[in-house]
C-alpha cells in the first residue's frame, strides 16, 4: 500500500533477468511446505512432521512477449532458466525513476532459478490477441523487498 491506496495492476511491473516485460496479462506464484501431523497411540498427534518446500507458478503473456522470451534463450525454451523474475510494486513515477537504479522498487517479490515446465496456447473465434500461458517451478523461497534472509534449519521449531 502506497499512502493508503493499494497496488493495482499498472503499478507492478514484471522484468525476466533484468529485462521489463510489458505485455504481461497475469502472474500467480505460490509456494508451500508439506506439513502434517505425526500420530501414535492414541487418536491425537504426537507432533508435527515437515517435508519439502515447492514453489509453482503460471504466467500469462501476449504471443510477442513470449517471443522476446524465445529470444533470450536462443529459440528453445525448454533449456531456459531464468536466474530471476523481479516483480515490483510502486507508483508509476517511482518505477520509472528505480528502473535507472537497479530495479530497487519500495515493495518487490524475487524469484529464483525459474525453469519453465508447461506451455499452452489459446486462440478463439473473435479473439483481440494471442496469448501464451506458461507454467514454471522457481526455488521455493520468495524473497520480499530485498535480498531472504536464510534461516538455520532449527529456527522457529520448539526447543531449538
Amino acid at each position: 500500500m502506497i499512502n493508503g491506496v493499494e497496488y493495482p495492476w499498472e503499478d507492478i511491473k514484471i522484468y525476466f533477468d533484468g529485462v521489463p516485460f510489458v505485455d504481461i496479462k497475469s502472474i500467480e506464484y505460490k509456494d508451500a511446505e508439506e506439513s502434517e501431523y505425526l500420530f501414535g497411540a492414541g487418536s491425537y498427534p504426537i507432533g508435527l512432521g515437515i517435508g519439502n518446500k515447492t514453489a509453482e507458478g503460471k504466467l500469462v503473456i501476449g504471443r510477442a512477449e513470449f517471443q522476446k522470451l524465445l529470444d533470450l534463450c536462443g529459440g528453445n525454451y525448454w533449456l531456459l532458466v531464468l536466474p530471476q523474475i523481479l516483480i515490483a510494486y510502486a507508483e508509476k513515477a517511482v518505477v520509472n525513476a528505480l528502473i535507472e537504479r537497479e530495479y530497487k522498487a519500495l515493495n518487490r517479490d524475487i524469484l529464483k532459478n525459474v525453469k519453465i515446465v508447461d506451455r499452452s496456447y489459446t486462440h478463439a473465434q473473435n479473439d483481440k490477441e494471442s496469448v501464451v500461458e506458461l507454467s514454471f517451478i522457481y526455488q521455493p523461497a520468495i524473497s520480499q523487498s530485498g535480498p531472504a534472509q536464510p534461516l538455520s534449519k532449527d529456527a522457529g521449531r520448539v526447543g531449538a
